[in-house]
């Protein structure tokens, strides 16, 4: 079946329907008429973890329902292109069906994403920023800040803080808001819950069905569970610090995150901190909102990913520069043979070459 699609798909393009400027156009309005008249069943689909939504209009796009098993069958096709957003596992077995094909590849992969507060921090700004950046979506994005290095001098002021904006966002009362997210699935939330310390927990940790509240966890180390992989959930562990340097060199000892996090008023501190730390993409008293300026391309570096896109650089990561030379009739007769001294000193001469 998958390959049938992709001969399909690559035959449609093939036919040269897609290269007019005119038709590309046609084509993106049409995508965007079918989101808006599908409208309620993708919003029904991610409701109920993407029940399949039906609409006939091959050529311009495919979709494949399945498990790792499909998509593996899928990959095995030759493409011109993958684009893969997901863990750092699955994108090593999506780089191995690439190679097979040679074909290029954009990951997007995710990690644990560092969020530093240090003494000279806005303590209140941070706190309101960095609640809703980690519970957005009860922490499953992939640029969410995964756990939070606190110095020691704002550490409880932070933590007060914190607890104030929880409860203010995500609870009505003593109930936890029926807007927050459900986890994706019953294995996720496994995997989430098996990361709770109850001896570290200082808010949270009820779970309802695949709801699981938002959950703080102080005084975590480097050592604890919870900071052995990506949490992808909503929970908020905290590490207090006093030496900024010897917190960046635990971070920088790590891999290579997708997003980095920095709150600080000193401006030049900032500048240093954000350029010495390797990672994808990042804010300086902010969390996750880089991702919504189209002018800065967003991806991973090392285990969190490669390649870039949004604004132009999604043009040019879907794009190949193709060149062409188109030439008159001028000639330089030095470059036929047969060769001579004369015609070499000349070449050198015009070419620069000492």
């Amino acid at each position: 079946m998958t390959k049938e699609m992709v001969e399909a798909q690559r035959a449609y393009f093939a036919s040269g329907a897609t290269w007019p400027l005119d038709e590309r156009r046609k084509n993106l309005e049409k995508i965007y008429d079918l989101l808006l008249k599908y409208k309620d069943k993708f919003v029904a689909a991610f409701h109920e973890d993407y029940n399949k939504c039906e609409f006939d209009n091959k050529g311009l796009v495919d979709v494949v329902i399945g498990s790792r098993d499909q998509v593996g069958d899928l990959l095995d096709n030759r493409f011109d292109y993958i684009f893969f957003t997901g863990g750092a596992e699955t994108g090593k077995n999506v780089l191995a069906k690439a190679a097979v094909h040679l074909t290029p590849c954009s990951l997007e992969l995710g990690g644990k994403s560092p969020c530093i507060i240090d003494e000279d921090a806005d303590v209140d700004l941070a706190a309101r920023r960095t609640v809703w950046g980690k519970f957005l979506n009860a922490g499953q994005t992939c640029v969410a800040p995964d756990y939070f290095l606190v110095h020691s001098k704002v550490h409880d002021a932070y933590v007060k803080k914190v607890l104030e904006y929880i409860k203010a966002y995500y609870y009505e009362g003593d109930k936890l808001s029926p807007n927050f997210p459900y986890i994706i699935n019953d294995r996720q939330l496994e995997k989430v819950t098996s990361f709770i310390d109850e001896k570290k927990v200082i808010f949270g940790g009820k779970v309802e069905g695949r709801r699981l509240e938002p959950i703080v966890m102080d005084n975590v180390t480097f050592e604890d569970k919870v900071m052995s992989d990506e949490i992808f959930g909503p929970i908020m562990p905290i590490l207090p610090f006093d030496d900024l340097e010897e917190a960046l060199k635990k971070v920088h000892s790590m891999e290579k995150p997708l997003a980095f996090y920095y709150f600080s008023k000193d401006k030049k501190k900032a500048k240093r901190v954000m350029a010495l730390s390797p990672f994808g993409g990042g804010c300086v008293n902010e969390v996750i909102m880089h991702l919504t300026n189209d002018d800065l391309p967003f991806g991973g570096v090392g285990r969190s990913g490669m390649g870039a896109y949004h604004g132009e650089a999604s043009f040019r990561t879907f794009s190949h520069q193709k060149s062409v030379l188109v030439k008159g009739k001028m000639e330089i007769p030095v470059k036929y043979p047969p060769y001579s001294e004369k015609k070499t000193n000349f070449f050198k001469e015009f070419a620069g070459i000492k």
